[in-house]
């Protein structure tokens, strides 16, 4: 027979407790940075598609208003024809001219706001920018566009302001689609508005031609 020498009970052949070391704190930070940035990232995608979609918004909606105030002048162009600028074509464009201005002023605060969203997104795209700036500072001469949230620096990365300026230039705004609807519908509102004779041009020669609403200089 075989006997065990030098049994041990099993509790002490157990091995001692790992105290707690530096490497696991260290671990779980480097784990949670790399989850933020894959959230940035995907954060950072969906911004960018959500400003091609304002942007794609209000080229559409820019189109839609421009080709109905065409198709419009057309067809009034084909009744004045008809009717030699009578009644017909006066009620006519008392028909479409208010249509054309409510059209124009929906599109007008359409546009609007679909610039400000956008500015909206360009300012949380400056944010996701700055935080890859700050995990290497010496990058940041690989980003042409600033990381700033401020009004200047929103305005640069949009290109609507020079880097570096004090202050961001007005001036974009006479070329925004929003100023250009608006300008085309004061035009359509003025043109369709019942205007009095003027006293020193007589009536047969005004142009354009009163409509059969307005008053008369006569009465």
């Amino acid at each position: 027979m075989t006997a065990t020498v030098g049994a041990e009970p099993q509790g002490a052949r157990a091995a001692p407790p790992v105290p707690p070391t530096t490497a696991q704190p260290r671990v779980e930070e480097a784990e949670r940075r790399r989850q933020l940035l894959q959230a940035l990232t995907t954060e950072h995608f969906t911004l960018q598609t959500a400003r091609s979609a304002t942007i794609a918004d209000s080229n559409g909606r820019s189109a839609l208003y421009l080709s109905t105030v065409s198709g419009a002048v057309v067809a009034l162009a084909f009744i004045g024809q008809v009717d030699r600028l009578g009644r017909a074509f006066h009620l006519f464009a008392l028909a479409l001219l208010p249509a054309l201005v409510l059209l124009g002023i929906l599109t007008y605060l359409r546009l609007v706001q679909t610039a400000v969203e956008d500015l909206f997104y360009a300012r949380a795209i400056n944010r996701i920018r700055r935080h890859y700036v700050d995990l290497d500072p010496e990058a940041a001469r690989w980003f042409v566009l600033c990381g700033f949230d401020d009004p200047a620096g929103v305005m640069a990365a949009m290109g609507l302001a020079t880097p570096g300026s004090a202050a961001p230039s007005h001036g974009h705004l006479w070329s925004h689609a929003a100023t250009m609807v608006a300008v085309v519908t004061s035009i359509i509102g003025g043109w369709g508005r019942p205007w009095p004779p003027t006293p020193w041009v007589p009536a047969g020669c005004r142009w354009p031609p009163a409509p059969p609403w307005a008053p008369s200089s006569r009465s």
